[in-house]
């Protein structure tokens, strides 16, 4: 037997044993979701335990394998044996197969549920229907909805239970089984074309630029037998098993954007990277926001950010965003809020999570 042939045998040895590994952390799983039953733990998506298994990975990893790659896989993993567990789904504020679709499916794998809603108030119905058991969102000035989201923050009663930051990156595909890189038609969203105008205007492909209502509409019109492809979300594009032309497209000027994950229960594990966010509206007086903040300074609070958000023909003129790092003790935490509390027309607590990677 040649030395290559021997090498292949001992790579089949390796994959059948990852197989049976996989097969007994499932096993694990199911165990542990019985477990939790017993012990009244509802619970399926525990961010805190999954960043730290990510990271313990990435970081007693000494081999070859690329890091990253190795993270993309666990997650894989993680969202299969959560889904094991319940298949619970999971909103996300956009289209189907949007920039925010992707960005979930990055966060949870590909094993989770997603239904879209375009609609804030859909979204936040569904959540409180228990249809989905927790909701994907990104939270940006200028995004469509933002108003609505932050109200219905104010007005119900959510937390934030993980924060991550998405960049939207697009992949231009096709259907077609040829070789060619040669397109008649490019088709794309308005929106698509004006997050990386620059990436589809180097793209050195002699098509006409067709535009879709929907990324859905875009994925209908790719097709076997069309010499045509279409811009589509980078992880989305790998999930409906669409042929990769070139990727990543992406944005020169838009920045990381801020996505939080929001449920009816609060986070229960703390992790050394924890982040707490009240929202508010303050008094219209000079100094307002230095007055309410100054809590956080007196108990050497670090204060991670505060952004501002405009609102007309409203009680308030602004809310608050105020993001700090809590203090170790929940009952500390509690008494700097209602601190704050005091200075402010009215306040709601969002909660402490993780940031993921």
């Amino acid at each position: 037997m040649s030395d290559l042939l021997k090498k292949r045998e001992e790579i089949d040895v390796l994959d059948k044993r990852l197989v049976e590994i996989l097969d007994q952390r499932a096993d694990l799983v199911k165990e542990m979701s019985k477990i939790k039953k017993s012990e009244n733990q509802p619970q399926v998506y525990v961010p805190g335990r999954e960043e730290f298994i990510l990271s313990k990975i990435e970081e007693t990893h000494k081999g070859s394998f690329p890091n990253q790659v190795l993270r993309s896989i666990f997650t894989e993993v993680i969202s299969a044996c959560r889904n094991l567990e319940s298949s619970d789904k999971i909103a996300f504020l956009g289209e189907r197969y949007g920039w925010a679709h992707d960005a979930a499916q990055n966060q949870f794998g590909s094993s989770a549920g997603f239904v879209g809603y375009e609609q804030v108030n859909e979204l936040i119905s569904s959540l409180y229907r228990g249809e989905v058991a927790l909701a994907f969102v990104p939270i940006f000035n200028g995004n469509y909805g933002i108003h609505s989201l932050l109200e219905s923050f104010l007005s119900q009663d959510f937390f934030f239970v993980a924060e991550t930051l998405a960049k939207p990156i697009f992949s231009l595909v096709t259907r077609s089984k040829d070789e060619t890189e040669i397109f008649s038609k490019i088709f794309l969203t308005k929106e698509t074309f004006n997050l990386i105008r620059s990436s589809v205007s180097s793209l050195s492909v002699p098509a006409k630029l067709i535009i879709c209502q929907t990324i859905e509409e875009v994925v209908e019109n790719l097709t076997d037998s069309r010499q045509v492809s279409g811009l589509v979300p980078h992880c989305i594009a790998k999930t409906l098993g669409l042929k990769t032309v070139k990727s990543p497209l992406e944005s020169t000027e838009e920045g990381l954007i801020r996505c939080v994950t929001i449920s009816l229960l609060p986070n229960a594990q703390r992790t050394p990277t924890m982040k707490t966010t009240i929202l508010a509206a303050l008094p219209q007086n000079p100094g307002a926001l230095v007055t309410a903040i100054s809590p956080l300074h007196e108990n050497k609070i670090n204060i991670l950010s505060v952004e501002t958000f405009r609102f007309q023909e409203k009680p308030w003129k602004d809310l608050f965003l105020i993001d700090f790092e809590p203090p170790k003790e929940n009952e500390k935490l509690l008494e700097v809020v209602g601190q704050i509390q005091k200075q402010c027309l009215f306040l709601k607590f969002l909660g402490f999570y993780p940031v993921l990677n």
